[in-house]
């Protein structure tokens, strides 16, 4: 069908098995969620990506689609070095950031980690850390 419908998958990133579950006392993954456009749609989307999320409160990952040009793609990715964890400034960075000064009080964990990504790639930028 997909060749019929000149269907293709989207680039994407991420862990591309969509759902996971046991099934006779073994774990089990599938890709079962994917997106795919034809012709047309790539030549009005030539740029679109498929993302992979992680999942929360479910067996499926959520999958998220963006359309973005191809120096967006993987620019401003962040990456955590587990060495970073040895840092004690770094330690605090995250620790301050995560508990911020937020005047609406308690944050989402989202927001909360948005806070720390910038907090860690902040504190990389300042140090003496050689990644």
């Amino acid at each position: 069908m997909l060749c019929n419908c000149d269907m293709h998958e989207l680039g994407s990133s991420g862990n591309g098995f969509t759902w996971g579950g046991t099934r006779n006392a073994q774990w089990i993954q599938c890709k079962l969620d994917r997106c795919f456009g034809n012709s047309e749609w790539f030549t009005m989307f030539p740029n679109s990506h498929q993302w992979f999320l992680e999942r929360l409160g479910s067996n499926h990952r959520p999958v998220l689609v963006k359309f973005v040009n191809d120096q967006e793609l993987f620019r401003g990715q962040f990456c955590f070095d587990k060495r970073f964890a040895e840092d004690p400034h770094c330690a605090y960075a995250v620790l301050r950031s995560w508990n911020g000064g937020n005047s609406e009080g308690a944050s989402s964990s989202m927001l909360r980690l948005i806070h720390c990504r910038k907090a860690v790639s902040r504190w990389k930028k300042h140090s003496d850390f050689n990644a």
